[in-house]
């Protein structure tokens, strides 16, 4: 059946059950603040095996709330990755301190981490932001050896991976990461419209996180009307209406997984005859829950081009999407020199994210593998 409305490249998934929920929530005393942040906390951390989580405002204020949270001091030097959103690039610079981009892997588009230990070595910093991009979990054996060895704080920029599982385990992010932020914006596995989490297991940073979260305000625990305020901080809090349809969410994050894998398996199945398209790695200790499905094309094998093949899907109603254009070519950071990221400029000329939601009906994955097919005139 053909149809006529845009595929993207992802969406969200609301069904009767997150309407009734989110309807129940409207109706309660405290819409804000209230119970419902509660029990989505306590949701998240009960999947993701965390003693603590904190549902925010969205990824980007949990990634600068788990900054603030370490005291870092002026300039203090922190490792990120180019080839992801540039929410931790952002943060940095937000919180006065000095990003360092490390190229990326050429097999798994994650953090070179043989790069990682070279800086590392120097003892000049202070933590180490590794995104798990499109779902594909980092080697978290490794980085866990490396926080030990050079005594940095690790977080994991956690929100491609939601589901994703490191040697068969899906707590592995807050099991080696301080802490763990996560996104629930519409085009991740579970939405809460906008919203984000940070998971972990140390007390300290879960208190003081809690408070920044608030304007950093300290409420009096006797005197219900008094408080005080020590750190100054903005307001993160996440609402109990868009907890409630988290907490309803949550309950299906492993059905959607495991139809989206179904349709990755149906790409791969195509993609893989030819050498000049390179698939997603999914394998048992590298357990993929394919936030995205980005696929490399040697364009210049197939003499074509990216904007050409953007453009001819746009005019089928297909929206590609391309994740990501590198942190260090925004203007902000124009003292980087794309000369020293060969991998991340590679990959960026040459990948494109497509479809893929749990929602895609056959007849839509059928469509976007005969674009491809007609596009490049492949057999």
């Amino acid at each position: 059946m053909k149809t006529d409305k845009i595929i993207n490249y992802s969406k969200q998934n609301i069904d009767s059950d997150d309407i009734k929920k989110v309807s129940l929530a409207l109706n309660d005393d405290y819409i804000t603040q209230g119970k419902r942040v509660i029990e989505f906390e306590n949701d998240l951390s009960k999947f993701f095996k965390s003693k603590y989580s904190l549902a925010v405002a969205n990824g980007t204020a949990g990634l600068y709330l788990s900054l603030r949270s370490l005291s870092l001091k002026k300039k203090d030097k922190v490792i990120i990755s180019p080839f992801t959103f540039l929410a931790a690039a952002n943060c940095c610079k937000l919180l006065n301190l000095t990003e360092k981009f490390i190229d990326i892997d050429k097999k798994n588009l994650n953090i070179n981490l043989d790069l990682v230990e070279k800086e590392l070595k120097k003892k000049i910093y202070k933590a180490v932001i590794v995104t798990d991009f499109g779902g594909l979990p980092a080697d978290w054996h490794r980085l866990n050896y490396l926080k030990k060895k050079y005594n940095i704080y690790l977080i994991n920029d956690n929100c491609h991976s939601l589901g994703s599982k490191f040697k068969g385990d899906l707590g592995y992010a807050v099991k080696f990461a301080d802490l763990v932020v996560q996104s629930f914006h519409p085009v991740k596995h579970i939405t809460t419209g906008e919203g984000g989490s940070i998971l972990t297991n140390n007390n300290k940073l879960y208190n003081k996180i809690k408070n920044l979260r608030s304007l950093g305000v300290i409420k009096d625990t006797k005197k219900y009307w008094e408080y005080d305020l020590i750190e100054p901080s903005l307001n993160f809090r996440i609402s109990d209406i868009q907890c409630a349809l988290g907490s309803s969410q949550i309950l299906k994050v492993k059905n959607r997984i495991k139809k989206k894998r179904i349709i990755a398996k149906k790409y791969d199945a195509f993609f893989s005859k030819y050498d000049f398209f390179k698939i997603p790695i999914d394998n048992k200790d590298y357990y993929n829950s394919y936030h995205l499905y980005p696929l490399r094309i040697d364009f210049k094998k197939l003499k074509k081009t990216k904007t050409q093949l953007m453009n001819y899907f746009f005019k089928n109603k297909v929206r590609l999407q391309v994740h990501y254009i590198p942190t260090y070519r925004m203007k902000i950071f124009k003292n980087w020199d794309k000369k020293n990221f060969p991998i991340c400029e590679e990959v960026f000329n040459n990948i494109v994210s497509i479809p893929l939601f749990d929602k895609l009906k056959n007849e839509q994955v059928d469509k976007v593998i005969k674009l491809f097919k007609k596009f490049f005139d492949l057999k």
